[in-house]
């Protein structure tokens, strides 16, 4: 996502309205639910998808299953890159046509590195950074009460 992070209300108004535009507040659209865990989930993925839903729980809902999602898979993938470069290092040597020996960086690095990025963006996205959690708050708790009587209290 490119450009500024949107502003909260509470600092738009803080700040003034030298454009006199309307403010709109934050209503919540979304309401608070744990969502269900994929099946099809591999271990790394399902350990952390745990991790997540349990010290997330106050922000998640329905329509953070795909960023969370995201999240776990990218951090299976960052994990399975790290056991294979544990295990057979970060280069390897191969033959150049002229019989020199070259040494090359292993794709698992790469790998682990894009897997690094898409994981913390997720985490961003989540609210799960130590950045993200000023701009996360909870949502607010389904309420019985519906429709006109819940405007009116």
């Amino acid at each position: 996502m490119k450009g500024r992070k949107p502003k909260d209300l509470e600092l738009k108004i803080l700040q003034g309205n030298p454009g006199r535009r309307p403010l709109e507040g934050n209503a919540a659209a979304f309401v608070v639910s744990t969502p269900e865990k994929p099946s099809d989930l591999d271990t790394f993925a399902s350990k952390e998808w745990d991790r997540l839903v349990e010290s997330l729980a106050p922000v998640l809902c329905s329509a953070s299953v795909g960023t969370l999602l995201v999240a776990c898979d990218a951090y299976a993938d960052m994990m399975h890159a790290n056991a294979v470069l544990r295990e057979q290092g970060a280069t390897y040597t191969t033959v150049g046509e002229s019989g020199s020996v070259l040494v090359r960086q292993r794709p698992e690095v790469r790998m682990k590195e894009n897997a690094r990025r898409s994981y913390q963006l997720a985490l961003s996205e989540l609210g799960a950074s130590p950045v993200g959690q000023t701009r996360v708050r909870p949502l607010p708790a389904p309420s019985e009460c519906t429709g006109v009587k819940r405007l009116l209290g």
